[in-house]
């Protein structure tokens, strides 16, 4: 797979278009932009790479009404690939009323696509009004993402819940590749955090579902010594695992 890095200098922002969004009318939009660098290439998940560990998919209304109706599941399904390759999904969802172009599906289904998007996923669900829109919107996050606002902030909000076993998992799920249930599996196998941490590539082979080429990476990305993030090699977040 392509490595791809982002040690833009401060003049130039850079986005990774997959090849299917050519044409969608938003990278028509990003003329506007004179320090954007667009890069067209076939990504393995997701419509838009702005940066670090952000990949984010566009949707259409309609789009987002055909998945929900066709099959819920290629929708969840959409965010797990990115989670599993240890990317952060984004969606946006561009057009107007989400329930003006309801025809064979109901109001409440829609809602609880979302909200199982936002709530149960922790996916950032954001919406536009048009292809100009979401262009603007790519921009700016992408700005966000390779330049930073000029002050420190957190890679990861707080989760959702106050129970000390969501926060355990929640940071196991900070790790590459690593998907609720997975985390799940790994806190139930070695029972706490620590455990877990200091486990070495042999015994993380013992959890289904781990292998030994993730049980590799997986003791790679623990054992590593951190450096300053100015100093850091190019790290692809969206190796496969």
């Amino acid at each position: 797979m392509t490595e791809y890095t982002w040690s833009n200098s401060e003049s130039t922002i850079r986005i990774i278009v997959d090849r299917a969004e050519v044409h969608s009318g938003v990278v028509d939009q990003f003329d506007e932009f004179d320090d954007l660098d667009i890069e067209v290439a076939t990504l393995p998940k997701g419509d838009y790479w702005i940066g670090g560990d952000i990949a984010v998919e566009r949707k259409t209304v309609s789009d987002l009404i055909a998945s929900v109706h066709e099959d819920r599941k290629r929708l969840f399904n959409q965010v797990r690939g990115i989670k599993d390759m240890g990317m952060r999904p984004i969606f946006v969802i561009e057009g107007g009323s989400l329930f003006d172009a309801l025809s064979d599906i109901s109001e409440p289904a829609i809602v609880e696509a979302l909200s199982y998007l936002a709530i149960i996923e922790g996916v950032t669900v954001l919406r536009s009004e048009s292809a100009m829109d979401t262009a603007r919107l790519l921009y700016v996050m992408a700005s966000h993402a390779q330049r930073g606002l000029g002050l420190d902030v957190p890679l990861r909000g707080r989760p959702a819940s106050g129970k000390l076993s969501t926060a355990q998992q929640y940071l196991v799920e900070g790790l590459p590749g690593i998907g609720p249930q997975l985390a799940r599996s790994l806190l139930d196998h070695f029972g706490s955090v620590r455990d877990l941490f200091n486990a070495d590539e042999h015994t993380l082979c013992d959890v289904p579902g781990v292998g030994t080429e993730r049980a590799r990476r997986l003791a790679e990305f623990l054992d590593t010594p951190y450096t300053l993030p100015d100093e850091d090699d190019a790290y692809d977040p969206a190796q496969e695992w």
